[in-house]
């Protein structure tokens, strides 16, 4: 699909987005898991939570402007932000 010449730049980074964010998502939460088994503390999952959301945001803001896409009217910036 992100190869068809024929789709328009939104939708092709809105899925290429929705694939990176995707892979992206679960390595974050088994790191935030594993701290949390081993150390034993709370405030280290919201660390790693925050830390998660700031690098989609990044990840949605330079696909977003790879694509000449105003990052701000990119589908998932209010999710992300």
């Amino acid at each position: 699909m992100l190869t068809d010449p024929g789709l328009p730049d939104g939708p092709r980074t809105m899925v290429a987005f929705a694939w990176s964010a995707a892979s992206v998502f679960p390595v974050f939460v088994a790191l935030a898991f594993l701290w949390s088994a081993v150390f034993g503390t709370g405030i280290v999952r919201i660390a790693f939570t925050t830390a998660h959301c700031a690098v989609i945001a990044v990840l949605r803001t330079a696909m977003a402007l790879r694509a000449r896409i105003s990052p701000l009217t990119f589908p998932p910036a209010p999710l992300f932000t």
